[in-house]
């Protein structure tokens, strides 16, 4: 039996507000956004990504909404994609820090105060490998 990664969800609380920040800030590829079911899904690599808009003020949809996702973003060049993704109004909760482990890596937010980590695949230029 082969299982794998389908797609991935996260909540929201604006679908157009979040479909613009993942689609112009972030540049993922959409594939599908239908608001009558509060529902968009992306691209990002080789996964599907899909954001769900939920009514926070029921407690139990606020639970899916402005938290840490435990989804690490890569990219090649972290200190670039940060600078980039600043200037397209992106927000960062933590600035690129090598890790004790090794990892070179920042906390990014979207609207809804939802947490990503952004992960250098290479190291910084100039830092250690």
């Amino acid at each position: 039996m082969d299982i794998g990664i389908a797609s991935i969800n996260i909540g929201v609380t604006d679908l157009d507000r979040a479909v613009g920040f993942y689609r112009d800030v972030l540049g993922l590829e959409p594939l599908f956004s239908e608001p009558a079911y509060s529902y968009a899904r992306f691209r990002l690599g080789g996964v599907n990504f899909g954001i769900i808009a939920h009514d926070i003020s029921n407690p139990e949809a606020a639970a899916f909404t402005g938290r840490h996702t435990g989804l690490n973003l890569a990219t090649t060049d972290l200190d670039v994609a940060v600078r980039q993704l600043k200037a397209r109004g992106a927000s960062f909760t933590m600035e690129p820090v090598r890790q004790p482990w090794g990892a070179y890596m920042a906390v990014l937010s979207d609207p809804d105060g939802n947490l990503f980590y952004l992960e250098a695949t290479a190291p910084p230029s100039g830092g250690p490998a």
